[in-house]
């Protein structure tokens, strides 16, 4: 027989930015929470915050709010939500192995502040916040846990995505993906952006900046320029995936001429795209670390320049480097296995160690007061939802005619076969899930044990 589920608990909350990339990872992160004897707030940062202002008195001083960034706080309504918890937790995900510049990664997103506990992919990042940012080093605790995402690359959990991948091979058949990250790939926007660098006093991370957005920007074109000349003259088909921050994504569609062997699509998490595929073609992207353990082909598409030393990173260095699309594309180029090795100074959880168990491990040692059950009023769950479906029409109308790449969404849980990954992600019977709001799930594991 369960228990009252208005019985106190630690609460964890685990907010969302970029539903696309995180959801199913940090659903997982959330399940085991709860299996823990936690209970688990997990929802996108607009909505979540929505809950959490709503809440504010019942939250003040207590639980743990597992956040993304510094970076992301100052402009965030988490910039002030987050000193209300008892504990403030960040897992910069940004900072990952395929980064080209780390040192200037570091120096732009440490802050000094109040977090308990730091988390960092793999040895090598707690190594330069050491050598970097000191006075960060010695004031934050910095465990090395690797990366939830890749606790993820399992024969079990990876049946989450079987149906996707299906319908991707049916639908587009043999195909390589080709996965963006210029950045700002729309001219406007790319001169903005250059105007407001250019007021950044320090003249050292004022010319860092700069030269990373310009590379990224004549690097797109130099693309676009390339895909426009293969014409119909290829053998398979390529399939790209805009990056969330190449701004906008409709300048793909603008700039490339129609070809039947090129479709664009950034719709869904790409880990389903990368399976489906013959294998990734990139620039420096993170998702060649995914590509590498999901055990796929990864071609570097070199640019018209010379790269970077700091480019040469881990993701460089697994791939086999090409020079021209066109020799994948027409089947002129045979994959050379990956001589390069990932180990734990990159990535923490690369063997058997499993990152979310590290975690809530780390949170475990924390001292953290329990609570009862956030509620939330109908009239505010109602007007939400009546908001939500109002923005969902227009947004729906408004990309089908004109911005179909964009990443401007509205989400609604109900749509992510939750009841069904929870069931691939644990086999306990006795997890709860409760809506606060259509983007806001409370998850709970109802046992007499808690």
């Amino acid at each position: 027989m369960y228990l009252n589920t208005q019985k106190k608990k630690k609460h964890i909350y685990i907010p969302i930015e970029v539903v696309q990339r995180e959801f199913n990872h940090k659903l997982l992160l959330a399940i085991k929470a709860a299996l823990k004897g936690y209970r688990v707030y997990f929802g996108t940062k607009s909505g979540l915050g929505k809950v959490l202002e709503t809440n504010k008195n019942e939250i003040s001083q207590k639980g743990i709010l597992f956040y993304k960034s510094f970076a992301l706080l100052p402009n965030s309504q988490f910039g002030k939500l987050y000193k209300l918890f008892e504990h403030f937790i960040v897992f910069d995900e940004e900072l990952g192995p395929s980064i080209k510049n780390i040192d200037l990664s570091i120096k732009q997103r440490l802050k000094i502040n109040q977090a308990s506990i730091f988390f960092v992919i793999g040895k090598q990042f707690k190594k330069k916040i050491k050598m970097l940012n000191n006075e960060f080093y010695k004031k934050t605790k910095i465990i090395v846990s690797g990366w939830p995402k890749f606790d993820l690359f399992t024969k079990k959990y990876l049946k989450i995505y079987q149906k996707d991948i299906e319908k991707i091979r049916e639908k587009y058949g043999n195909f390589y993906l080709f996965s963006s990250n210029f950045g700002f790939i729309n001219e406007k926007l790319f001169k903005k952006k250059i105007k407001d660098l250019k007021k950044i006093k320090n003249k050292n991370l004022k010319k860092q900046n700069i030269s990373l957005i310009k590379n990224g920007y004549n690097d797109f074109n130099n693309l676009i320029f390339e895909l426009n000349n293969l014409k119909n003259k290829i053998n398979s088909n390529l399939i790209i995936r805009p990056h969330p921050a190449d701004k906008n994504h409709e300048d793909w569609e603008d700039k490339l001429i129609n070809n039947p062997n090129i479709k664009i699509k950034s719709n869904n998490e790409i880990i389903p795209w990368i399976i489906a595929s013959k294998g990734l073609l990139h620039r420096g992207c993170s998702t060649s670390i995914d590509s590498y353990l999901l055990k796929k082909k990864i071609f570097y598409v070199l640019p018209n320049r010379t790269l970077k030393k700091n480019e040469k990173n881990l993701s460089y260095n697994l791939s086999l480097k090409i020079k021209k699309i066109e020799t994948i594309l027409n089947g002129d180029s045979k994959f050379i296995p990956h001589k390069k090795r990932i180990n734990s100074n990159f990535i923490e959880n690369v063997k058997k160690k499993n990152s979310i168990d590290i975690i809530l491990n780390s949170l475990n040692k924390l001292k953290c007061k329990t609570q009862r059950p956030i509620k939330m009023n109908f009239f505010i769950k109602a007007w939400r939802k009546l908001t939500f479906e109002s923005i969902y029409f227009l947004l729906k109308f408004k990309l089908k005619k004109k911005n179909p790449y964009t990443q401007k969404q509205v989400y609604d849980f109900s749509n992510y076969n939750l009841k069904n990954k929870i069931s691939i992600f644990s086999n306990n019977k006795k997890i709860k899930i409760k809506y606060l709001l259509h983007d806001v799930v409370e998850i709970e594991h109802l046992s007499d044990k808690y």
